[in-house]
């Protein structure tokens, strides 16, 4: 009988680990920035996305034509005052898609794969040169 007293103590804690986390599965990571299909400017591109509710941690991906260009984790707020997240990226012109996942020790959600396009960096104007001699600055 003694035996049996020492091995439950070590199910209980085996068990009740797992009753601790809470299932996130069924909710979504609502984006928030860029929107889908949106065109954005070259340079660094903000993605932001709000808080899921007992989430540890977010995987952002980011990929284009087959090809991950940035697959980064961040990891949550755990008192659970953040309100939403965000990772800025430089990207090069071109199109892309990413998603995010909001995950916990045991379970994982992600949101739909949104569609994003940056555009070429603007080449500057060079000022246009004048064959007339007057107009030339001394």
């Amino acid at each position: 009988m003694r035996r049996y007293l020492i091995y439950f103590p070590l199910l209980f804690l085996t068990v009740s680990c797992e009753i601790i986390e809470e299932d996130i599965s069924g909710r979504a990571v609502t984006t928030i920035a860029p929107a889908d299909d949106a065109e954005v400017p070259a340079g660094e591109t903000l993605f932001r996305w709000r808080a899921v509710d007992r989430a540890t941690g977010y995987e952002l991906c980011v990929a284009t034509e087959g090809r991950i260009v940035a697959d980064t984790l961040l990891a949550a707020d755990t008192l659970g005052l953040a309100r939403s997240y965000g990772c800025r990226l430089r990207l090069e012109a071109g199109r892309y898609e990413w998603t995010v996942a909001a995950f916990n020790s045991g379970y994982e959600t992600s949101s739909p794969a949104l569609r994003l396009t940056v555009a070429e960096e603007p080449v500057p104007e060079e000022p246009e040169k004048s064959d007339n001699p007057e107009s030339a600055e001394p």
